[in-house]
């Protein structure tokens, strides 16, 4: 009986090496194949990680700076527009103030030639003559009070 297990054997141990390593678990035949190989992994993972970060980090300082450049860009754009509008603004606001003006000026005198003709209707009302003495309210109330008193 020994003989035919010693022949088997040797049979056995004939067979190619990679039929052995299928037979091991997954996990060790990994880290019995290539330790070195996996250690270099992480490290070129590792420095694959580091240089992605900083190529993110650069280009948000690309991004900074092109906004600042931009934000200049359009400020200078923004201001030479509105010196190119100021005359325009001006010139709209002086005529905008000439006509409240003469509105006002309008108003005023309308008021005036209003209260006017009520003073008159009043000093009618109570017998105060229209003398040539007569030339403002001023006159024309001394007229009123005399009449009164």
């Amino acid at each position: 009986m020994s003989t035919p297990r010693t022949a088997s054997r040797k049979k056995s141990t004939a067979r190619p090496a990679r039929k052995t390593a299928a037979r091991r678990p997954a996990a060790r035949r990994r880290k019995a194949a290539h330790p070195k190989n996996a250690a270099e992994t992480v490290v070129q993972a590792g420095e694959t990680v580091f240089e992605t970060g900083r190529s993110l980090w650069l280009a948000g300082l690309g991004l900074a700076g092109s906004a600042v450049e931009t934000a200049s860009e359009t400020f200078d754009t923004l201001v030479a527009r509105g010196r190119r509008q100021e005359p325009k603004s001006i010139a709209a606001a002086e005529q905008v103030v000439r006509e409240v003006r003469q509105r006002a000026n309008t108003l005023a005198g309308e008021a005036a030639k209003y209260s006017k003709k009520q003073l008159e209707g009043a000093f009618e009302a109570l017998g105060v003559d229209n003398r040539p003495r007569q030339k403002n309210v001023f006159h024309r109330l001394g007229d009123l009070a005399e009449a009164i008193l």
